[in-house]
């Protein structure tokens, strides 16, 4: 009980102090897609990553394999973004 009585407060002080320290985190940027085309059916031989060069060779930023509806295959799909 005694140990108790003693953490509780110092736990509760640990909390404040950690609250009132000045924080450098900074928010990131939120970035829209500008523009999207989904091309190929992805299969275990045309996988996320090949999709991904695939996109960035055409000239997108980015790309992966997305499903738009369950019970649908997924699709190499482009992105640019702005």
């Amino acid at each position: 009980m005694g140990y108790t009585k003693i953490l509780v407060p110092l736990f509760l002080v640990a909390i404040l102090v950690v609250s009132m320290s000045p924080q450098n985190a900074m928010a990131s940027e939120i970035k829209a897609i500008k523009e999207q085309k989904c091309t190929v059916p992805c299969t275990p031989s045309y996988e996320n990553l090949r999709c991904s060069v695939d996109c960035i060779t055409l000239g997108f930023s980015t790309g992966g394999c997305r499903i738009f509806f369950p019970h649908q295959p997924l699709y190499c799909c482009c992105f640019k973004l702005t």
